[in-house]
């Protein structure tokens, strides 16, 4: 059974995220450099690292687009 986080964010709402989310935003909240996370990331889940690029970038714009990362 995949791993799974529950954020409450400041508008109030939850988002729980699965395992890959979980294991991006852990890293991001770590200060990880993008290519050690793109790195990672592809090596845990067996995905190239232009997959695993792709996959963080959308991850990003919708942690976003929702206001729970700024920038």
């Amino acid at each position: 059974m995949g791993k799974s986080l529950s954020l409450m964010v400041m508008n109030r709402r939850f988002y729980t995220l699965n395992e890959t989310a979980s294991f991006i935003f852990s890293k991001i909240k770590l200060d990880w450099e993008k290519k050690k996370l793109i790195e990672a990331l592809a090596k845990k889940y067996g995905i190239s690292e232009k997959k695993a690029q792709c996959d963080i970038k959308e991850f990003i714009r919708e942690l976003r687009e929702r206001k729970i990362i700024n920038g």
